[in-house]
């Protein structure tokens, strides 16, 4: 495998930046009188057919660049500045690059069956798994964490110090599925999903607690919610704000329908699960600073307030585009990807939103 650190380059005239708006709105009868959903809204549009995941550090947008599209490989990460739009090539593959994770600290992503890691800024490049499907890395401070195959098989939650160079096992997945095989890391908690004899479960560990810094205790507690008693009850990828677990949910784990789901939240105070969306799917959800988004059947990008859920906005209605994804760009950005009709006459790139929100 190769990797090359490439120089500073300025695009000109292939990439833009806009300001769209600086306030948002909300679902209230005087909007006016409370804290708007979000703040500065920012398009950036990329002379790439394919951004791949997108994380912001600073001014700075991190992401797969599909450089060679003949080649049917997103095998470059670049860092934007959105304000200056310069773009810096950070590194290159030989094998596709996925599931790319920047903080200020670290660049985690997978490549060939591998799940890597450097320093930002440059440095040696680690190999933290190897030789597996590695599905949605969660990155949060110097703790990388991720469904591995401990054995043929046999699947745990792994969780990795950077600053350490450690890895532990924190707990074993009893049903592994691409359902809980993307796992979320917040405020020093674990979050994922299983079904351990038939029983939907959220599940808990504490990384954060004394015993376990370092990684080195091997008694990291885990805590388990069942989820019994209602329709949907098997739950899916799993994103946390406070006491809410947001989750797809499912009615069968036996014949997977994506179609046939619900979308809410886990009160792990109450012990209760409450439908948020009901009368339609939704394709996908983030969590960001204390807003919910998720885009929608109609790919509609809608923002909630997770306080309060009745105030919400979409996005789509304001904007008069339909999105395809979203990332949590950092803690407080939400970056959303405008979804794009095939025009193979016109030449490629990529619209992002940049959704400040509070």
């Amino acid at each position: 495998m190769k990797w090359a650190i490439v120089g500073m380059s300025l695009l000109l005239g292939l990439s833009g930046v806009a300001l769209v708006g600086c306030e948002g709105g909300g679902g209230s009868p005087d909007p006016a009188s409370e804290e708007p959903l979000y703040g500065e809204l920012t398009e950036v549009v990329m002379p790439y057919a394919s951004t791949g995941m997108i994380s912001k550090v600073g001014d700075l947008l991190y992401m797969q660049a599909e450089t060679d599209p003949d080649s049917g490989k997103e095998d470059t990460i670049i860092a934007f500045d959105f304000r200056t739009q310069r773009e810096e090539v950070v590194l290159k593959s030989s094998d596709q690059i996925e599931w790319l994770r920047v903080n200020n600290d670290w660049i985690v992503w997978e490549s060939g069956g591998n799940l890597l890691a450097r320093p930002r800024l440059g440095g040696e490049v680690t190999t933290l798994a190897s030789d597996q499907s590695i599905f949605g890395p969660a990155l949060e401070g110097d703790l990388v964490a991720w469904m591995d195959e401990t054995e043929e098989g046999q699947y745990g939650i792994a969780v990795h110090d950077l600053s350490e160079g450690k890895t532990q096992v924190v707990a074993k997945v009893h049903l592994p599925g691409f359902y809980n095989a993307f796992v979320s890391l917040s405020g020093g908690k674990l979050f994922w999903t299983d079904i351990i004899g038939g029983v939907g479960h959220y599940r808990i560990a504490h990384i954060d607690e004394e015993s376990a810094r370092g990684l080195e205790s091997e008694g990291i507690r885990v805590e388990d919610f069942r989820v019994e008693d209602i329709r949907f009850r098997y739950p899916g990828y799993v994103e946390r704000f406070g006491d809410h677990l947001y989750s797809i949910n499912f009615d069968n784990f036996v014949e997977w329908d994506w179609v046939v789901q619900q979308f809410g939240y886990y009160s792990t105070k109450e012990a209760t699960f409450t439908p948020l969306i009901e009368d339609r799917f939704i394709n996908h959800h983030e969590v960001a600073g204390s807003k919910l988004a998720v885009i929608d059947e109609k790919q509609h990008l809608i923002i909630y307030d997770t306080e309060d859920h009745s105030r919400h906005e979409n996005l789509t209605e304001k904007l008069g585009t339909t999105f395809g994804i979203i990332y949590t760009a950092d803690e407080n950005t939400f970056a959303a990807v405008a979804f794009q009709e095939d025009a193979p006459e016109s030449p490629p790139q990529s619209t992002i939103y940049l959704v400040e929100v509070r």
